[in-house]
């Protein structure tokens, strides 16, 4: 299989996000290198912790769930 992007999608993408990064960029301009470290580490650690939150909900549920309803495609 072979994915190829929509130029005409890419193009509305950029013009929609663009200014978003840019403001980030202006954003991380305020930072240390050493600030940027300790939000890229608090942002990383913060979403593993919700990736594995979110497995525990799931696991839960799915035991709850009776057995008929787990075979099921979500």
């Amino acid at each position: 299989m072979r994915v190829v992007a929509d130029p005409a999608a890419v193009a509305t993408a950029a013009a929609v996000y663009e200014p978003f990064y840019r403001r980030l960029n202006e954003l991380f301009a305020d930072y240390t290198p050493a600030e940027i470290a300790v939000l890229s580490d608090w942002f990383t650690r913060a979403g593993d912790l919700m990736r594995t939150y979110l497995e525990e909900i799931r696991r839960d549920q799915l035991a709850n769930m009776p057995r008929a309803r787990r075979t099921r495609s979500r």
